[in-house]
């Protein structure tokens, strides 16, 4: 006999099939829920327990779960709490010595907002990676990734994260780390 816990991962992998999503998940054995794709020794997996879904971070930082949503509710607002946790813990992280959660997260990010059509999500990916780029003495990437997220916010209709991101792009020489 199969649990609610299955049933919801079950009705979550059909739900996100029937709109084509390609995120590039692994369902967990046992049917608990999803791997999504963070290279070890870090890991994100979205897990449903007890009738609600829950976002499993290991990182650098340490374990972090986040409680998203019953399963009561929407797949949308299931994804858009996924999105948003996944932005805060890449962004917690950008300043760390060891960024390669971060980095894994932000391409976690980016392909979730691309497959939901998440413009400020996109863009906030963008920015990350821009983050990254700087940091690692990279003008160029960083640029065209401030830009890549200029264009989306201005998509989202987000225009104070526009702004923002503008500043940033016209101060690049001076957070770009050599």
């Amino acid at each position: 006999m199969m649990s609610s816990d299955q049933e919801a991962v079950d009705a979550l992998a059909d739900w996100m099939s029937t709109r084509s999503m390609k995120l590039g998940w692994e369902r967990l054995a046992g049917g608990s829920g999803f791997s999504l794709g963070l290279a070890e020794p870090h890991r994100a997996l979205l897990l449903a327990s007890n009738g609600e879904w829950e976002l499993h971070l290991t990182t650098a930082r340490g374990v972090r779960n986040v409680a998203l949503v019953s399963f009561a509710d929407s797949p949308e607002a299931l994804l858009d709490g996924v999105l948003f946790a996944i932005f805060m813990k890449a962004t917690s992280e950008l300043h760390c010595r060891d960024r390669t959660a971060s980095v894994g997260l932000t391409h976690v990010l980016r392909v979730l907002a691309n497959e939901t059509n998440d413009k400020r999500y996109s863009g906030r990916a963008a920015a990350l990676l821009a983050g990254h780029a700087s940091k690692d003495g990279y003008e160029r990437q960083a640029r065209i990734r401030l830009e890549e997220a200029i264009r989306l916010f201005a998509l989202a209709g987000d225009t104070t994260a526009a702004d923002t991101v503008s500043s940033a792009l016209e101060n690049l020489q001076d957070l770009v780390l050599y």
